[in-house]
């Protein structure tokens, strides 16, 4: 498929495969006779994954690592061996995500804490003051 429909069936435009290229997490596909690049279903469901892993808040850096190990894990299950280093490193980067994700919880709670606080001060207030301008 060319680039205008991979983007489209994936949710994406095409500056995004471009950039996707250019950071490594998606392989330059063959190009046809004519010059277009040519992609296949597989890399519909690479850009499947980069957008997912985006959505759950992967950097690119560990995109780029969950990718490549999610391409070796059809191999693995064909053998029947499990390469416990691509799996430990796949926890490593997941428990990591999990650390910030915690994180941005605790700092979201936190925010609405105060501006619930706050909205609540300025109902009771008699003018719209705003309580984090009082002394």
């Amino acid at each position: 498929m060319r680039t205008g429909e991979l983007a489209q069936r994936a949710g994406v435009n095409v500056e995004t495969l471009r950039f996707y290229e250019r950071e490594k997490l998606l392989q330059a596909p063959p190009r046809t006779e004519g010059g277009y690049r040519s992609y296949s279903e597989r890399d519909l469901e690479t850009v499947r994954f980069i957008k997912r892993c985006q959505q759950l808040g992967f950097t690119l850096r560990e995109i780029r690592e969950l990718e490549q190990l999610h391409r070796g894990f059809p191999g693995a299950a064909a053998t029947g061996k499990p390469q416990m280093a691509k799996l430990r490193k796949f926890l490593e980067i997941s428990e990591e995500c999990l650390k910030g994700i915690e994180q941005k919880i605790r700092w979201l709670q936190k925010m609405r804490s105060d501006l619930s606080r706050m909205a609540a001060e300025v109902r009771k207030s008699k003018g719209l003051v705003c309580p984090s301008g009082r002394k």
